[in-house]
């Protein structure tokens, strides 16, 4: 009963439970010496003296000795590290290594030191039998023999011994303290008798010529040296086998091995960190020295040849036989005590620690002081049942196994010195200072030597069942309280190799390190398990922010909930045996959460290299939406008492992802996850050819895809030393197809899914030829997917076209079979002024179109009649009726529904642009454009966001120029009152997502001098888009070839004054059909200087003409984001649809720099995407900014 004496009423109980523990002499040197000093001395020394001699007996006892001080040093000093309870070697190893090791070498040793005890009791039988039996008894012929005789004198004194055991330790102690006395004269006999004993004849005829010599020098000579013999008495060898130092030194180590003896009796003891290895080590000290007496007195007074003949030969030369049995009682009555006690106490142990089921009887845990005795004595009789079983073994097997058992304890005791020496553990200080990692590293590998020495089979099969025990306990334990050394190795190796881990690796080893933004798990529980596929072995970090609910909220309850939540989320990734780490950040918003999170995640080189967050939830918010995730329905989840924070708002969401572009990391936007089936191994592989099975069994079922639609985005800038430079997005196209190949790979996709690469050009004619480049491309990444490139002016396989193309870029007319795809696109795009001028344009051509009729009719009836018929003229009415009174479906203020002219947009930045494989219109010199040099403007640009390398700036003819630029042609401008109008949410609305410029041929750098000297030579890309120059010192960025060289689109869907010239009289009575007009821009309208001034000149505007040119130029390029994203979706229903399509990975447009800084910008900005997420599968958007992919070896 463990009380403590600062309690009134139990220091009494506290001091008599102390006194009746044992000392150092009583609990550790007398049971180490009586184990130490084996029966083995008295039945194998003179056999092992006349095969070995006196050098190689010595040798045999430095060998075993060392072996044995080593193992000493590593358990003084892991008992001196702190508090040793019950159970010896078992509870030193576990609390050092762990249960596993602990359970595992604990088992091994228990049934050791069982089957000691039998061997203890089998060997006390031979020299009893030997000197009282019936037939040759050598004192008095009385005791029966035969096998089950011998059965029955062993069960009896194996009762007696139990019997001992069972009262308690201080009878075993008194016990032990008779026994040793018996010992010890018994041992000093030997020498003693060597000294008076005479010469003499000890064998009778035929054996009468061997002579005991007694202490002789010439004796001493010839018994000097090892001389192998075969059939000498004691011999286990078949015969006409000689002897060997392998099997000699298994016989003579079981003598020495008995160092646990005070280390089992922990439990009992006053002060076992002090006892330990005190009694330990002065136990070892005296019986070394007494085995050294025994061994030259035998072998200076007895011939070689005596030593053959008599296996007993230390009986047959004392001064009195009856004192070495009596030596033989003791040290067998003792050892079997021990073998018992220290084998319950094991049990109870392990019991107590529940690493093995069904072991709950023999726990003295939680228990009353009665039922603590009971558990003792149901240990000790499933001890003696045990070792009463294991007398009907082969004594010879038996001893054999024993070595092993106890060499094996010894090799785990050394390990677990070593590892907690070598993994600097602070804690690891125990007062015993004589020790070294060396030594307990010399101790292991000699104790593993030893085992290999005794029986390489035996060792072999032994360390198979400690290893089997190992993963059995694993499995089946739960977790513990004390900790293992496991876990302060992973840190030291961890720690180790992190500072070793560049931070810029080679991207030759790349793979993706995946941080997921979760708010809640229900709504993100597909994607959680997801992104760990997705990882395919790298990091992954379930990033989590609590937000704080007011700047005055105390410090302490905000750790209280992140510490609370860090439990929560651990526990939900257990629950979902992911391999995640759990990082929680608190901070001020959402966005500084978020900021927290991303900065704080990983750790050295092991940071995440890709983002991921949802797409922003709009029901959450009570607004439309095309794009809704639904959440997991599970109950019960760890996360579920934790606080809900505040929904993050449209500007919040926007911020975070042009935050994580400008802090340069790789973005993906995942929508529509909440329909994902995540698949399963539905046949786990067991062995290395059940693959192939598995792929065999899964070849007949369809393959559902995996597309992937790596869009280009692309710009042209202009130096300021006249050289264009061709700025891609070649790092997000390839991250793309990395992560499909890597997804394609992970076993649960691999044999249930096929990858595919979708492309889309313009025309019909662009097929081929981009057919060529994406199979290109993919060859020198060694991708394997099916690839397929559609043209979006020829429709689809199956499709007569998509509507939205159709509609939106060819003008197909409204017709009462297409009337609900037009009203579904009308819904979409309504709100949108580019759209209204599209529909305004078309719509004024056909007026001019029936004006003309009319005018024809008319001149026709007056050359027949001579009189005009009656007309009355009236501008068309295109901004009432369905147009006038379109407003956008989400409640935006008027003023920020006008939009002004491009020109003057583009003064305030304009991101990105996809590249689609389509048109030209972006380039200088283009042979479609009605424009002269000198009536381009061209207005600066601020600098971009850093989603690529080089800035840009867009001039009024679509031509990227560098700011820079010493060029700047003059043009009247436009002046706008300053007022509520975004002109950055107007330029995201205007801007179109994908560019024209063609896709460069991908590029292999396989010239080793091309990276000579580089800084970062490693990750130069070994593989990039090609570019070509056509003069030295310019770079020409060639435009792909179309059918027919198309005009500028731009003035019809940038100019929101193109409304009030389309309604004009003037406009309406045009006819220029016949008639060159000189081309005048819209942007050289003259303007007052206020926009609620504006006048229109009747001598200056768009022709007929010019309309018809940019209508009929109009192509997919020229589209604002919406419209481009609206006919993805189209796009991508019918190539991806959900029936057949699990996942889709595309490219995301960044939004400009500051657009949250508005709401209407960052409403407009998520809607547009919406737009595109709209009944699609699962898709994740990725934009990057780093190398993912080499053609180096």
């Amino acid at each position: 009963m463990e009380t403590t004496p600062l309690v009134p009423g139990v220091a009494g109980t506290k001091a008599s439970a102390s006194s009746a523990k044992l000392d150092t002499f009583s609990g550790v040197f007398v049971p180490t010496t009586l184990n130490v000093l084996s029966i083995l001395m008295f039945l194998r020394f003179g056999f092992i003296i006349g095969q070995m001699g006196i050098a190689g007996t010595f040798g045999l006892l430095l060998l075993s000795y060392f072996i044995n001080g080593l193992t000493v040093m590593s358990i003084s000093a892991i008992s001196t590290n702190g508090t040793v309870k019950g159970g010896g070697a078992y509870y030193m190893i576990s609390r050092s290594l762990g249960p596993e090791f602990g359970g595992a070498v604990g088992i091994i040793f228990c049934l050791g030191q069982v089957l000691n005890s039998s061997l203890n009791v089998v060997g006390l039988i031979e020299p009893i039998l030997v000197n009282f039996g019936q037939e040759s008894g050598v004192i008095a012929k009385v005791l029966p023999t035969g096998y089950w005789p011998q059965f029955g004198y062993s069960s009896i004194l194996l009762a007696v011994c139990t019997a001992v055991a069972m009262v308690g330790a201080q009878l075993v102690s008194k016990t032990g303290f008779f026994l040793f006395i018996i010992l010890f004269i018994s041992t000093v006999s030997v020498p003693i008798s060597a000294i008076f004993k005479q010469p003499f004849h000890p064998f009778p005829p035929p054996f009468d010529n061997l002579t005991y010599t007694g202490l002789s020098w010439d004796t001493v000579r010839l018994n000097m040296w090892p001389q192998f013999t075969s059939g000498a008495a004691g011999s286990v060898m078949p015969p006409g086998v000689k002897e060997n130092f392998r099997n000699l030194f298994g016989i003579f180590f079981p003598a020495t091995a008995g160092i646990f003896a005070g280390a089992s009796m922990s439990g009992e003891l006053k002060h076992p960190s002090k006892s330990i290895p005190l009694g330990t080590i002065r136990g070892l000290s005296l019986t070394f020295v007494l085995y050294s007496f025994v061994i030259l007195a035998l072998g200076s007074s007895t011939p070689r040849q005596v030593l053959h003949h008599d296996i007993g030969i230390i009986q047959t030369i004392n001064l009195h036989p009856v004192v070495v049995i009596m030596g033989e009682l003791a040290t067998s009555l003792f050892s079997v005590i021990m073998g018992i006690v220290s084998a319950s106490t094991m049990l109870t142990a392990i019991a107590g620690d529940r690493i093995i089921p069904g072991l709950e009887r023999f726990s003295r845990v939680k228990k009353s002081p009665q039922q603590k005795k009971k558990a003792d004595v149901y240990s000790i009789l499933a001890t003696w049942l045990l070792a009463q079983f294991c007398l009907f073994a082969d004594i010879n097997e038996i001893a054999t196994f024993i070595t092993m058992a106890f060499l094996m304890t010894f090799i785990v005791t050394n390990m677990a010195c070593f590892l907690l020496r070598i993994g600097s553990a602070p804690n690891f200080r125990p007062s015993f200072r004589y020790f070294s990692s060396k030594t307990a590293g010399l101790g292991v590998l000699s104790c593993l030597v030893a085992m290999f020495i005794v029986d390489g089979i035996s060792a072999t099969l032994i360390i198979f069942c400690l290893m089997l025990l190992i993963l059995i306990i694993h499995y089946c334990t739960p977790p513990s309280h004390f900790g293992d050394i496991s876990q302060l190795l992973i840190y030291h190796q961890v720690r180790k190799y992190l500072l070793r881990l560049k931070l810029n690796m080679s991207v030759k080893y790349w793979r993706p390190q995946i941080l997921l933004l979760v708010d809640s798990p229900r709504t993100s529980w597909n994607l959680i398990g997801f992104c760990n596929h997705l990882k395919k072995g790298g990091l992954y970090i379930l990033g989590h922010v609590v937000i704080q609910s007011d700047e005055s909220a105390n410090p302490t309850s905000m750790f209280g909930e992140v510490k609370k939540q860090k439990q929560a989320w651990s526990k939900l990734r257990d629950m979902l045996n992911i391999k995640a780490f759990v990082q929680i950040a608190w901070g001020p918003s959402i966005v500084w959460g978020v900021r927290n999170v991303y900065l704080g995640s990983g750790l050295g080189g092991m940071r995440p290299n890709i983002t991921v967050l949802g797409f922003y939830d709009f029901a959450k918010r009570g607004l439309d939406s095309f794009a809704l995730t639904s959440g997991k329905s599970s109950s019960g989840l760890p996360t579920d008492e934790c606080r809900a924070e505040r929904k993050v708002s449209i500007s919040q969401w926007v911020q975070i992802v042009e935050e994580l572009v400008i802090m340069q990391a790789t973005v993906a936007v995942a929508a529509n996850f909440g329909n994902l089936h995540l698949p399963d191994l539905k046949f786990k592989p067991h062995h290395v050819f059940s693959k192939y099975k598995t792929k065999m069994r899964l070849d007949h079922e369809q393959k559902r895809f995996i597309d992937l639609y790596p869009i280009q985005m692309s710009s042209i800038n202009q130096m300021g030393d006249g050289k264009s430079v061709l700025s891609t997005n070649f790092d997000t196209y390839t991250l793309i197809l990395q992560l499909g190949a890597i997804l394609a790979t992970v076993d649960e996709w691999k044999y249930s899914h096929q990858l595919r690469v979708i492309a889309f050009v313009e025309t019909k004619e662009e097929i081929a030829e981009e057919q060529d480049r994406l199979a290109e491309l993919l060859d020198s990444l060694r991708i394997d997917a099916i690839t397929k490139v559609v043209a979006l002016d020829q429709g689809l396989p199956g499709e007569k076209g998509l509507a939205s193309y159709n509609f939106v870029v060819k003008g197909y007319n409204k017709t009462p079979f297409n009337a609900n795809e037009y009203a579904r696109i009308d819904q979409v795009l309504k709100g949108d002024q580019w759209w209204r001028n599209l529909c305004q344009a078309r719509e004024a051509l056909k007026e001019i179109d029936r004006k003309r009729m009319l005018r024809n009719q008319s001149k026709a009836f007056l050359n027949e009649f001579g009189k005009p018929p009656v007309e009355r003229f009236a501008p068309l009415n295109l901004g009432g009726g369905t147009y006038g009174s379109m407003q956008p479906s989400l409640q935006v203020p008027k003023s920020m529904q006008r939009r002004a002219t491009l020109s003057n947009l583009n003064q305030q930045g304009m991101s990105l642009s996809f590249g689609m494989r389509a048109g030209s219109n972006y380039f200088p010199g283009d042979a479609g454009s009605d424009y002269s040099e000198s009536e381009i403007e061209d207005e600066r640009s601020p600098t971009p966001p850093p989603n690529f390398r080089d800035p840009f700036v867009l001039n009024s003819d679509s031509t990227y120029v560098e700011s820079s630029s010493p060029v700047q042609p003059e043009s009247p401008q436009l002046t706008v009152e300053p007022s509520n109008v975004s002109i950055r949410s107007s330029v995201s609305n205007l801007r179109p997502n994908f560019s024209a410029v063609k896709i460069p041929k991908p590029y292999i750098n396989d010239d080793e001098d091309d990276v000579a000297g580089d800084d970062d030579e490693e990750n130069k890309p070994s593989i990039q888009f090609e570019e070509t120059s056509d003069d030295e010192g310019t770079l020409t960025i060639k435009p792909r070839a179309t059918p027919s060289a198309k005009p500028s689109s731009r003035n019809i869907i940038n100019n929101y004054e193109i409304n009030e010239q389309l309604k004009t009289p003037q406009f309406l009575a045009q006819d220029d059909d016949d008639v060159e007009i000189p081309p005048q821009r819209l942007d050289d309208w003259q303007s007052s200087p206020k926009l609620s001034a504006r006048k229109v000149s009747s001598t200056s505007g768009i022709t007929k003409r010019q309309l018809q040119e940019e209508l009929k130029g109009l192509t997919f390029s020229d589209l604002p984001a919406k419209g481009q994203h609206l006919i993805l979706n189209d796009l991508m229903k019918v190539m991806s649809p959900q029936a057949t399509t699990d996942v889709i990975f595309s490219t995301l447009p960044a939004p400009v720099l500051g657009t949250h800084k508005n709401e209407a910008d960052s409403i407009e900005y998520t809607r547009n995407l919406a737009v595109w997420f709209e009944g699609l599968p699962p898709v994740l958007l990725f934009n990057s900014q780093t190398v993912t992919v080499t053609t180096n070896l």
